[in-house]
């Protein structure tokens, strides 16, 4: 778990890589605000595999919190705030092909 309030959020490959090939396993990063506020991830850029891999978004802590968005293919840029100061991401990549992935920032917002 990672606690912070403002940050450049990437897939595995960073900001300028595809990325890997997770030979369908889920990758997991849970971050918390620091402050208890919010937490608001932008999104400008999105693409992965349409329906094979996919990011996988919970408003809490965990998996067992409720989904807010799964978000697979070419996308818009778009954001994503939690109801409470956790969210965690799950992606999943399947066994062949790999694309540019997403690069968001992330910011606390307002309790």
């Amino acid at each position: 778990m990672r606690a912070t309030c403002n940050g450049i959020f990437t897939d595995d490959g960073g900001e300028n890589g595809n990325y890997s090939n997770q030979s369908g396993t889920t990758r997991t990063q849970t971050f918390t605000s620091y402050n208890g506020n919010r937490l608001k991830f932008s999104f400008q850029q999105f693409v992965t595999e349409t329906g094979t891999d996919y990011l996988t978004v919970y408003d809490g802590p965990d998996a067992s919190y409720p989904v807010l968005g799964t978000y697979s293919g070419s996308l818009s840029p778009f954001s994503i705030e939690s109801t409470g100061k956790c969210l965690t991401f799950a992606f999943y990549s399947g066994f062949s092909t790999t694309f540019a992935g997403w690069r968001g920032t992330f910011e606390c917002t307002t309790a």
